[in-house]
């Protein structure tokens, strides 16, 4: 049984109005969805925004994207997402 979050989670991204602002950026950071999933290293989601059609080619808040981001870093779990 799925949490309340995620019936919550999945409403939300089978809605199309929803949909279309996943590239959107928001907030201080100017975070749209993909920056916020990596962000916070939650990959089940970043898969789903990819499914939904979210960019992968997002900017981290140091403002590169996030692959170069890692492979400076050398963080091979972002490198095989």
């Amino acid at each position: 049984m799925q949490s309340e979050e995620d019936q919550a989670f999945d409403f939300l991204l089978n809605k199309e109005t929803v949909v279309r602002t996943l590239n959107d950026r928001n907030g201080i950071d100017s975070d749209n969805a993909m920056s916020l999933a990596l962000k916070h290293r939650d990959f089940s989601t970043a898969d789903i925004l990819l499914d939904k059609g979210c960019d992968i080619n997002t900017d981290s808040t140091i403002g590169m994207p996030f692959l170069i981001e890692a492979m400076k870093s050398n963080d091979a779990e972002m490198i095989d997402f």
